[in-house]
C-alpha cells in the first residue's frame, strides 16, 4: 500500500521491519528487492533477491528479477543461468523468454534471440513489445518482410507503439 502511494522509502523500512521479524520470508525479501530498486538501490534490491531465491529456489519470478537486474550491470553469465532457471522452472513463463531473448539481442545473439522471442509468442502472443522486438531482430537479421509482420502484430495489439510506426516508416520510405 506505502508503495503504491508513492511512499517507497516507508515501504522498504516496514518491509526491512518485516524481514526482521521473519526473515524466512522468501515474498517480504522478494517484495523488499523490488522496492529497493525502485529507489535506486541495485545493490540492496540484488541482496535481497539473493536471499528469496536461497529461502525459495523455485521461484521463477525471482530468478528473472535477478536476471534482469544482472543482465542490466553487464554481468551476462550469472544472468543467462537466472534466465535459464526461470525458464526450466516455469516453461509457460513467456515474459522470462522474452527478458532472455531482450538480453540476447542486446549481445547480438541474433538466432538464438529470434528463437526466445518466438518461443515467447507462442505462449503468448498478446505481448506487443515483444512483438516489436522480435521485429527489430528480425530487421537485424535482414528479414523485412517478417520484420513488417511483427511491427503490424504489435500495432494490431498497441495501435499507440510510436516504435512500430517508426520502423514501418522506414522500411516504407526505403522501399519508396
Amino acid at each position: 500500500v506505502l508503495s503504491r502511494r508513492g511512499r517507497l522509502s516507508e515501504a522498504v523500512a516496514t518491509l526491512q521491519k518485516a524481514v526482521a521479524m521473519d526473515p524466512t520470508s522468501a515474498f517480504v525479501q522478494g517484495n523488499l528487492g523490488a522496492r529497493l530498486l525502485q529507489l535506486g538501490d541495485a545493490a540492496g534490491a540484488e541482496k535481497a533477491w539473493r536471499e528469496s531465491l536461497r529461502l525459495r529456489p523455485e521461484s521463477a519470478t525471482m530468478h528473472l528479477n535477478l536476471a534482469n537486474l544482472l543482465s542490466g550491470q553487464g554481468n551476462f553469465a550469472e544472468a543467462q543461468y537466472h534466465f535459464k532457471a526461470a525458464i526450466r522452472i516455469d516453461g509457460a513463463f513467456a515474459d522470462a523468454r522474452s527478458a532472455y531473448a531482450r538480453a540476447l539481442a542486446a549481445r547480438g545473439d541474433l538466432g538464438e534471440a529470434r528463437g526466445q522471442y518466438e518461443a515467447a509468442l507462442r505462449l503468448n502472443p498478446g505481448l506487443a513489445a515483444t512483438h516489436n522486438e522480435l521485429g527489430n531482430v528480425l530487421l537485424r537479421m535482414g528479414d523485412q518482410t517478417g520484420a513488417i509482420r511483427e511491427y503490424r502484430e504489435d500495432l494490431a495489439l498497441n495501435p499507440d507503439s510510436a516504435t512500430a510506426h517508426f520502423h514501418l516508416g522506414l522500411i516504407q520510405a526505403a522501399e519508396g
